[in-house]
């Protein structure tokens, strides 16, 4: 049978308690304020982190970099992505004074790219070499653009080099469908 305890026990109990909380905390103390510290630093370069990236410098730098980061628009159903990427691949190609040939897509089949499948366009034609370059230039700004798949471009060798002026070409680019 367990007996009271008198007033002078439950000091010595209470004396204990808090000699063991104070134990306790002289010992793990400095390893607290440590971490505290450690913190209170990390959180200090993380806001100078932050005020670097979002400060006035660093925006003039993003607006570079995004004009150099071709529009890209996420990837449709097959039919709709293909007609979409098929007008404006036609249009930027008009727009740098290549004749106006016939657009040929290919299933491109097993090849994925991640969980998207990849279609293939082709495109034959004739046109200058300034032309050709130029339909290179602006096929980045095309936004379902995803690469150039293959590029030839060929010239009669036979032919003087005045005459030489239009030059065969062969294109497959790719644009990603879901």
């Amino acid at each position: 049978m367990a007996r009271a305890l008198n007033p002078r026990e439950i000091r010595t109990i209470k004396l204990g308690i808090v000699a063991l909380v104070l134990m306790f905390v002289a010992g793990s103390g400095p390893k607290t304020w440590r971490t505290i510290q450690g913190l209170q630093t990390e959180v200090t370069l993380l806001e100078q982190r932050l005020a670097d990236i979002t400060g006035p410098k660093a925006v003039m730098q993003q607006a570079g970099f995004l004009k150099q980061v071709p529009a890209f628009a996420m990837p449709r159903d097959a039919e709709h992505q293909k007609y979409l990427f098929r007008e404006t691949l036609a249009e930027q190609f008009k727009k740098a004074g290549l004749k106006e040939e016939p657009l040929q897509v290919e299933e491109a089949g097993s090849r994925k790219v991640g969980t998207f499948d990849r279609l293939l366009i082709r495109y034959r034609g004739k046109g200058k070499f300034d032309q050709i370059l130029e339909a290179l230039v602006v096929l980045k700004e095309n936004p379902y653009y995803a690469g150039i798949e293959e590029l030839s471009i060929k010239c009669d060798p036979k032919q003087e080099p005045e005459q030489r002026q239009e030059i065969e070409f062969e294109i497959v680019v790719s644009t990603l469908v879901k």
